[in-house]
């Protein structure tokens, strides 16, 4: 059944006050902004949909929603001709993060240029924005409309983002994440190219809470001290709380372009782990319908001939069973990191034959 009644989890979701505040600049002076040379009109009338996608190839633009270019994914959607929809994805159902979502109240202008541009690139008429509506600790409301763009309202357990298509029946949509649109629009305005990501910054080790745009090759340790430290964190973590990665040297790992979060917590939940307890608490929250444990301890015991049975492919790597698992274990890691080691062997192989 759709929405709350779905397999996942419920998280609080700590979205402020990062989400009420201004999007920060916190970019370096000494880096210059990129642009690129091209004769496509600055008229909007004027534009085919092939120069659409020339101005999302020239200006190098990724989108965060899944990790493609921008203009690849354009391209193959208009070849195929068979979307009804453009959604811009401003979901953000991790805790902390509000990196997408905040586009809608700040970078409002941008973000529906973007998504004219998009729905003209692909010969459609209809479009709308998804946003997560079970948040109860945000001080903005959730708009109906942004500059007369639907906002579509999903809601259910973590992880509503693989559910996205549920709530648009009878559509065929075609999804781009709102950073994504807001880069699109600039590349067509200013014929800028993508060198920046939208962050949002939390934990609860951070002074000041707050969406940033950051410059990418930023070394993580800078944007930590441009919000402050309550106090040295035990953990910092990349990108969500789910699915985010933890590092050890924030002074070596940079902002890139699929960088969505920091976060800096005081302690790291899963420092302290146990043996598992067979409580199959994984198999309930998992939204793939997998049996996280069955895999976990077949990897752990060496069996990876088995894990094919148990459908490893399939998962998609929302970080669920490990949030859920009362023993602390790093279930979904272990799974992931599995999960692209057989996926490189099995294309090293292919390449062989």
């Amino acid at each position: 059944m759709l929405g709350r009644f779905s397999k996942g989890i419920i998280l609080e979701q700590h979205k402020e006050p990062a989400l009420s505040s201004d999007i920060v600049e916190f970019l370096n002076p000494s880096v210059a902004k990129s642009y690129f040379e091209s004769e496509i009109s600055f008229d909007k009338n004027a534009l085919s949909a092939d120069d659409i996608i020339k101005l999302a190839e020239l200006a190098d633009i990724t989108d965060e929603s899944d990790g493609k270019k921008l203009y690849k994914k354009l391209s193959a959607a208009k070849n195929a001709k068979e979307l009804t929809m453009l959604v811009a994805d401003a979901v953000d159902d991790e805790p902390y993060i509000s990196s997408q979502m905040c586009m809608m109240f700040k970078k409002p202008d941008e973000l529906c240029e973007g998504i004219e541009l998009c729905v003209k690139a692909l010969g459609i008429s209809k479009s709308s924005i998804a946003v997560y509506k079970n948040l109860t600790d945000i001080s903005e409301k959730i708009p109906r409309h942004v500059n007369n763009i639907p906002v579509k309202r999903v809601f259910g357990r973590y992880p509503v983002q693989e559910r996205i298509h549920d709530f648009f029946e009878g559509e065929k949509i075609f999804i781009v994440g709102t950073n994504a649109l807001v880069h699109l629009s600039r590349a067509f305005r200013e014929h800028r190219i993508q060198t920046t990501a939208f962050i949002t910054v939390g934990g609860d080790c951070i002074h000041t809470h707050q969406n940033m745009e950051v410059n990418t090759g930023t070394a993580i340790s800078a944007v930590l001290d441009r919000c402050g430290l309550l106090e040295e964190p035990e953990s910092v973590v990349v990108g969500g709380s789910l699915t985010g990665v933890s590092i050890t040297h924030p002074d070596e790992t940079v902002v890139t372009v699929f960088t969505d979060a920091v976060l800096a917590f005081k302690k790291n939940k899963k420092e302290k782990q146990y043996t598992c307890i067979g409580c199959a608490r994984c198999v309930d929250v998992c939204p793939r319908n997998l049996t996280p444990f069955y895999l976990y301890k077949n990897i752990e015991r060496g069996y990876t001939h088995k894990l094919d049975f148990y459908d490893i492919d399939r998962c998609i790597e929302c970080g669920s069973c490990s949030y859920i698992c009362p023993s602390k274990l790093d279930v979904a890691a272990t799974i992931i990191s599995t999960k692209h080691k057989l996926l490189k062997e099995r294309e090293a192989g292919e390449d062989e034959v």
